[in-house]
């Protein structure tokens, strides 16, 4: 289990080994001779040469993630020039915007506006769905009242006497009902 003082340790250890990463990246680049006259760049002199100039990059220059990592090697190209050093125009740089990409203010818009679009289509379906079954159970229901057999009630006359539901009405909405019903759950 993490306690709370090894998770500083943790976080001091990280903090340390991110600056360090940081000062090897951006190391000097010094200009040593060998006794032959060899022109030798690296971060330090090796042993058995001496150290003739330190050499900064130019400031369109920056080390390759590749050099922070990598040992010093012997090299005999040009000062501004070593393998492990590149243009900053030839980094990839994800995190620069360009015209395509979006800010994240864009991005978060974006997807509360589609999450939304989300709920109220699920709401939407949800609603339909709901209606469906209210549809059902009222269909369910009538049909039962059809077929029990019992005098249904149509309305009044004149006179106040009840009118009920002709028998041929009352198949064509059996059939009806029926064939509407045919999608509905079970009862």
């Amino acid at each position: 289990m993490l306690t709370f003082k090894s998770l500083v340790i943790f976080l001091q250890l990280s903090a340390l080994s991110y600056f360090l990463t940081l000062s090897t990246a951006h190391a000097q680049v010094v200009e040593c001779r060998d006794a032959q006259g060899k022109k030798i760049f690296a971060n330090s002199c090796p042993a058995g040469t001496t150290k003739t100039k330190e050499i900064s990059p130019p400031a369109n220059v920056v080390a390759s993630p590749a050099s922070a990592a990598a040992p010093a090697t012997t090299s005999t190209a040009a000062p501004t020039s070593p393998a492990n050093i590149v243009p900053n125009n030839a980094i990839p740089n994800n995190s620069a915007p360009t015209k395509s990409a979006k800010t994240a203010a864009e991005s978060s818009r974006e997807f509360a506006e589609w999450k939304r679009r989300q709920e109220e289509e699920e709401g939407l379906a949800r609603d339909q769905k709901r209606a469906e079954e209210n549809q059902c159970y009222q269909d369910q229901k009538r049909l039962r009242e059809l077929l029990n057999g019992l005098p249904i009630q149509t309305g009044v006359d004149a006179n106040g006497e009840p009118i009920f539901m002709e028998d041929e009405k009352r198949s064509e909405e059996i059939k009806t009902i029926t064939e509407r019903s045919k999608k509905c759950k079970p009862a």
